[in-house]
């Protein structure tokens, strides 16, 4: 028999849709589909977990998967999906992995195949990033090769986060313990450097001493020219006045600027959910994962700016059930060629809507959808042009002024929320007299990050990766390391005390360089370039120096802990 693995159950059922003869059967309390000759199960996310062996105090190293409901007993619920996949090990004659195509969902499938149905290798894999029927069905036509560096690279990265996460955090509740004090506290090696990078942007605001900055502004027939001369003083200004001669001559440029619109990866979904709609970047992740399953958009885990070669435009516009008018226009071009960005991706395209439409969705469901269709047809829009008016004046030093137009407003009218700030000015090129005015300014603070520019921080560093950044930071806030005011995070008296004391002992934990070298190590592990074993082993390594600095220690910091903990109060 052939065994199908899915990540879910909803998606077992979407695989089950390109096999008419399979019919659904229980076991226990949850379902599968079989026939003779073909059995679609499914996981329900992880249902094995690391856990240690034996009892050995941290830092602790030796990790085995256990079935998830052996290690906790909030996930008994797993338990039915392992037994029903042991019960099809001995008539498995060919597993076929249909889990995400990412580290984790091929990692899930992994450890179903190997520990459940006792098959490590020989294994198929179903790649597709839609659950439409006709990709589902290209998908089984065309199996590969099971990705097992996709899976050692999961695999590698559970570990590393265990050896990071599990240690250090009961490192610091245990060193409370020692003055008999309790707290949940966590830290980890992607957490470490996130705290790090918002404390250093608190620290700099605090640092920040404002300062008066004097300019210039040249007036001619009511219109305002500026340059980019800055002064520190009313003195210094007035000196440079005194330079500029009283007439001067108007110079004009025009020009058009087209502007696109590019097909969404998951930092651009995050960014636009959350500076349209306030959705937190962690809360349209699993949104978008939910709509996913439900078949209505592909894979949103990508970082690809590119719909697939062969994406059947035309029949989704079709399909679509919102903004018919504006498709039903679209689909009068004779060619529907989508704009394209630079981003790639070797594992998915970009988030595109399927066609498949649903009539259970949650307000916040509706409104993540409703960004990724508008996204999708202002890709197949006309652009956006601007006409662009640069006027220059020269008197005795250059001054500029810029007018601004929208002659075609082009995908606008679907996706209406680019801010395009319209500045009208008209006068004509030649001579004029000019009244000069004085401006004064107050420099700013570097701006505070938001739950978006932090995700995007951390990508731009390569700190976490795309399906995991948001859930860092989400976690941070749930340890009361930071809190959000008015959309903007500051860090909490707590996360700079966790910062301030491990920063004493072990201060590369919170360095991005390590972090770093280790998320791409992992990389080349999905590449084939590194062995996993070696990531492995380098980050126990660098985890074994950082305990020779705090074995030991656990009074001394468990009384700085205690001592500012209770400050807080």
């Amino acid at each position: 028999m052939k065994i199908i693995i899915a990540e879910k159950p909803n998606v077992a059922r979407k695989i089950k849709s390109i096999f008419p003869d399979l019919r659904y059967t229980k076991y226990k309390n949850i379902g599968y589909f079989r026939s003779d000759s073909i059995a679609v199960i499914s996981g329900v996310g992880h249902v094995y977990q690391l856990d240690q062996v034996g009892k050995g105090d941290y830092p602790v190293f030796d990790l085995e998967w256990k079935p998830s409901y052996v290690v906790s007993d909030e996930l008994k619920y797993t338990k039915p999906y392992i037994e029903l996949a042991q019960n099809l090990r001995d008539i498995a004659d060919e597993v076929i992995v249909a889990t995400d195509f990412d580290i984790e969902g091929s990692l899930i499938g992994y450890n179903i195949a190997r520990y459940a149905l006792g098959r490590h290798r020989d294994l198929k894999r179903m790649k597709f990033s839609s659950l439409t029927y006709s990709e589902l069905q290209r998908s089984w036509n065309d199996l590969i090769d099971f990705d097992y560096n996709n899976a050692l690279a999961g695999e590698a990265r559970h570990i590393v986060d265990w050896y990071y996460g599990i240690n250090l955090s009961r490192y610091l509740m245990r060193s409370l313990q020692q003055v008999n004090q309790s707290k949940i506290l966590s830290i980890g090696r992607v957490q470490a450097p996130t705290l790090a990078l918002l404390i250093a942007r608190d620290e700099e605001i605090g640092r920040f001493v404002p300062k008066d900055i004097f300019s210039v502004v040249a007036e001619v027939e009511g219109v305002e020219f500026e340059n980019d001369r800055r002064f520190e003083s009313q003195e210094e200004l007035e000196k440079y006045i005194s330079t500029l001669s009283n007439r001067g001559s108007v110079s004009l440029e025009i020009f058009e600027e087209k502007r696109y619109i590019y097909p969404p990866d998951l930092m651009t979904l995050q960014e636009r959910a959350y500076y349209i709609y306030k959705i937190t970047p962690a809360k349209t992740l699993s949104i978008a994962q939910s709509l996913y399953e439900k078949g209505m958009i592909s894979y949103p885990r990508t970082s690809s700016q590119k719909y697939p070669k062969d994406l059947n435009v035309r029949k989704i516009l079709e399909n679509l059930k919102i903004h018919r008018p504006y498709i039903d226009r679209l689909l009068t071009k004779e060619l529907l060629i989508p704009t394209s960005g630079k981003k790639t991706d070797p594992a998915h395209p970009a988030i595109y809507p399927t066609g498949i439409s649903s009539d259970s969705l949650s307000p916040d469901e509706s409104k993540i959808y409703d960004i990724i269709v508008r996204t999708f047809l202002a890709t197949l829009s006309d652009p956006l042009i601007l006409e662009i008016k640069n006027y220059t004046l020269q008197a005795n030093d250059v001054f500029y002024a810029k007018g601004i137009n929208i002659k075609q407003h082009g995908y606008l009218e679907i996706f209406p929320y680019n801010n395009i700030k319209i500045v009208n000015i008209n006068i004509n090129p030649g001579e004029y007299q000019i009244n000069y005015k004085t401006k004064k300014t107050r420099t700013k603070p570097p701006a505070r990050y938001n739950e978006v520019s932090i995700i995007s921080k951390l990508e731009d560093l390569k700190l976490g990766t795309k399906a995991t950044r948001a859930m860092i930071v989400k976690t941070l806030f749930d340890r009361h390391y930071i809190t959000k005011i008015k959309g903007s995070i500051y860090v909490t008296d707590l996360g700079k005390i966790i910062r301030e004391v491990l920063y004493r002992y072990v201060p590369d934990l919170f360095s991005e360089t390590f972090t770093r070298s280790l998320e791409e190590d992992l990389e080349k592990i999905q590449e084939n370039a590194e062995d996993y074993r070696n990531v492995i082993k380098k980050a126990k390594e660098h985890l074994i120096n950082i305990f020779e600095e705090l074995r030991g220690k656990e009074v001394e910091v468990g009384k700085s802990l205690a001592q500012h903990l209770k400050n807080l109060k």
